[in-house]
């Protein structure tokens, strides 16, 4: 690597005398220029876009929007810089959802080597994965312990690692592969561990089989590093309060709720097995309107189910709404993910502060974006941003950062839809769903009608 030219780096953290601490560790160093300062995940988004850096060093807990959630939008914008976590979290479930969120590497902010951070910065530069020795050392040696596991797994294609990783991906996979009976321990009696189905930056979901029902389920569990926190544990207490009262051929439903032995709470879900429209258009870009049109009936069935009750679900999106079979073989919609849902019994109890934003930036509705007073037709503007990236192959609106794309859900009108792709009916409907005044929307039933 030539070290003529300094690698430019991104500090994010909210803590600013922290950031004073790393940008004086790394003053004497002629190789690093540190280009700029962020707060919180969201105000890094844009930083990267306007500074386009080498590096972002990322604090993993931040206001706004954390870390993990911050690596995501930038790997989904396409950003070329490297990023590193910092944080005081060593668990295994952590570092993994850090890697499989595009993190290049992972550092503990108890520093006992000055040069950790360095070597992380240099090691990421050149195409490397770099592990806090300490971390990788923990990690590789709980491998060594596990039996059954199918290492060769691509925990690679997840966080696009290079082939020359392969000891240190395979001896991930393990540890990610034997992690649920971790989560699971104390429910062994009652749940037969399959496989791992997915893993985010505030929960993990296993396939389990219910052992007197024999019948397979899907069990979300709250990461155990997050577990402590008594915001997220109340947030996703309310989760289950809320798909409790939903019960729809459309929608993942809950079937339980409890607190395993050890502490962690779980949800017990229906298991749905196939891709989602996401993977759809990654893999064909597009669908034909002829195939896009009876999916899409049955997702403004689930929210309008959903709204019957006087929930928003807040977080509807290609990545949410999963394509199964049903007994008879026929292709069936299933929204999922409630994670984000609101209930207006619930709102005294509102979780989210004042000010902050949630949700996706390519499928907020403006009132979402300028972190205003929702309602269910919130969840119509960002299914009406759905239909028209199914139909389309690109979404309504991608700006050249999240705060951009933000912007353009405000102000922008979406450019027409091919005649060719769009019947002028369809159109009429997505021009009506992605109204900027929510008062001009359709509402869920009338979708239910019109599709």
């Amino acid at each position: 690597m030539n070290l003529a030219v300094p690698i430019s780096v991104l500090l994010v953290e909210d803590h600013s005398l922290l950031r004073m601490g790393i940008k004086l560790s790394l003053s004497n160093e002629q190789s690093i220029l540190i280009v700029g300062e962020a707060c919180n995940g969201a105000e890094a988004i844009d930083k990267v876009a306007a500074l386009n850096p080498d590096v972002v060093i990322m604090d993993l807990s931040m206001p706004v929007m954390d870390g993990l959630q911050s690596a995501r939008i930038l790997r989904q914008l396409g950003s070329h810089a490297k990023i590193i976590i910092l944080s005081s979290h060593q668990e295994d479930s952590v570092v993994l959802s850090a890697l499989s969120s595009g993190a290049r590497g992972y550092v503990s902010k108890d520093l006992t080597d000055d040069n950790q951070l360095l070597n992380a910065i240099r090691a990421v530069q050149s195409g490397e994965i770099w592990l806090d020795p300490r971390i990788k050392n923990s990690m590789l040696k709980s491998s060594f312990e596990l039996k059954n596991c199918d290492a060769q797994q691509s925990l690679d294609e997840a966080t696009q690692l290079d082939i020359e990783q392969k000891d240190t991906v395979l001896s991930l996979r393990k540890v990610d592969c034997d992690f649920a009976p971790q989560y699971l321990h104390g429910l062994s009696s009652k749940f037969e561990y399959l496989n791992l189905l997915g893993r985010g930056g505030m929960s993990v979901v296993h396939k389990v089989r219910h052992r007197l029902l024999d019948k397979v389920f899907a069990i979300k569990f709250l990461s155990s590093a997050l577990s402590t926190s008594d915001s997220l544990c109340k947030r996703f207490t309310l989760e289950a309060k809320i798909t409790s009262h939903l019960n729809h051929p459309n929608i993942v439903n809950t079937h339980d709720y409890g607190i395993a032995p050890d502490g962690q709470p779980y949800l017990l879900m229906d298991f749905a097995e196939g891709p989602t429209i996401a993977d759809v258009l990654t893999a064909n870009g597009k669908v034909s309107e002829s195939h896009a049109r009876p999916i899409f009936k049955q997702i403004a069935e689930a929210l309008n189910h959903a709204h019957s009750h006087g929930i928003m679900h807040r977080d509807v999106k290609p990545s949410n709404v999963i394509l199964t079979r049903d007994e008879k073989g026929e292709l069936r919609a299933k929204l999922l993910d409630f994670g984000l849902a609101k209930m207006t019994d619930y709102d005294n109890q509102s979780l989210t502060k004042t000010g902050q934003c949630a949700g996706s930036p390519l499928y907020m509705s403006p009132e979402q974006c300028r972190s205003s007073q929702l309602d269910e037709r919130s969840d119509i503007y960002s299914f009406g941003c759905l239909m028209y990236e199914v139909i389309c192959g690109r979404p309504p609106f991608r700006g050249s950062s999240a705060f951009d794309t933000m912007h353009m859900h405000v102000h922008d009108q979406p450019a027409e839809p091919d005649s060719e792709l769009c019947s002028a009916a369809l159109n009429q409907i997505l021009h009506s769903c992605l109204q900027k005044d929510p008062s001009l929307r359709l509402s869920s039933s009338e979708l239910v009608k019109l599709l």
